[in-house]
Parts: structure tokens; C-alpha cells; sequence
């Protein structure tokens, strides 16, 4: 049955067949209608383009402040939170570098005191809260012993938040610090 709004199409017809009938339904329109269909053609574009630019934009964001995170943390755990010794000073403040630094022991003062047997990241998160504001969520395990206490090993499971913002020269500085210390 057919109905008054169907259009019958013949069983032979191929994709190719309807591409070809819309070019031609496109180019029996009027200078207007033509003006319509490319005005149309190109805000869908243009959108999709958009949302491409968007969605990389934020996976650099991502990924640039993964890669620093991951880099000060290291760099304050190799340092034993040496503030001096950092060449993140410009983007860290010195007591959130200190706090960074997961092997800390309040009655060992020196890293050489330490002997470490297994460190290692568990997971690493980054969350773009806004244009000026993220934070990375990280977890790590470590595994150690301090070199006077022969039979005692220390072993944590840790969890942190660091905390970002852009400045008006859209530099990202850490702002804030949390974690199971």
C-alpha cells in the first residue's frame, strides 16, 4: 500500500542512485534555497569542528598537567622535598613540593636512610573542573625500610589530590594539596 506522503523507489535503486537525486533536487533550487543549504552545510561544520578544538584543547590540559604532576612528585620523592633542588619552584609553592613528597618519615631525616624496595603510581586521574581550575587525583604504593630499623618494613597504599589553577597568563600553577600523609 501507498500511502500519500511515500515515494515509491524502485528495487534497483543504489545509494549512489539517491546521492545523484539530491544533487539534482539541490541544483533545481533557487539562488536562495542554494545560499540555505550551504549556510546549513557549513554551521554543521563549523560545530563539529568546534567540538573537535574543544575536546583536544582539554585532553592537552589533561595530559600537560598528568605529565607535571607525575614530574613534581618524582622529582620531591628523589629530593627528599629539597625545595632548592627543584626546577618547578615557579609552579609550586615550597611546602606543598615538601608535602608531595610520599616517602617523608617524620624520625628519618635524611633520604640516604631510607632503603626503598618497591615505589610505583597506582593510578593517575586528571578532572578539568573549569577554564582556570583542575585537579589531578593520584595513587601510589610504596615499600621501605629504615636503615636502623633492620626488621621493620613500611608499606602504604596513598591517595592525594593535587590541585591546579591557570593564571591570566594561563600558566597552571599548583594551588592546593591534599592527601593521606
Amino acid at each position: 500500500m501507498v500511502g500519500p506522503f511515500s515515494t515509491i523507489v524502485p528495487y534497483n535503486s543504489t545509494p549512489l542512485d539517491d546521492l545523484l537525486n539530491s544533487f539534482r533536487k539541490l541544483k533545481a533550487l533557487d539562488k536562495k534555497g542554494k545560499i540555505k543549504v550551504a549556510a546549513v552545510i557549513t554551521a554543521v561544520v563549523l560545530v563539529f569542528v568546534g567540538i573537535g578544538v574543544c575536546i583536544n584543547h582539554r585532553k592537552n590540559i589533561e595530559n600537560n598537567l598528568t605529565d607535571l604532576t607525575y614530574d613534581i612528585v618524582q622529582e620531591s620523592c628523589d629530593n627528599y622535598g629539597d625545595y632548592s633542588k627543584s626546577k618547578y619552584q615557579d609552579i609550586v609553592s615550597e611546602q606543598i613540593y615538601k608535602n608531595m613528597n610520599y616517602l617523608y618519615v617524620e624520625n628519618c631525616t635524611d633520604k640516604n636512610n631510607l632503603e626503598i624496595f618497591e615505589s610505583k603510581f597506582t593510578s593517575i586521574e586528571p578532572q578539568i573542573l573549569s577554564l582556570k581550575s583542575a585537579e589531578v587525583n593520584y595513587s601510589c604504593y610504596v615499600r621501605y625500610q629504615l636503615n636502623n630499623e633492620n626488621d621493620s618494613y613500611i608499606a602504604k597504599d596513598l591517595s592525594y589530590t593535587v590541585q591546579w589553577k591557570s593564571d591570566d597568563n594561563n600558566v597552571w600553577r599548583v594551588s592546593d594539596f591534599d592527601g593521606n600523609l
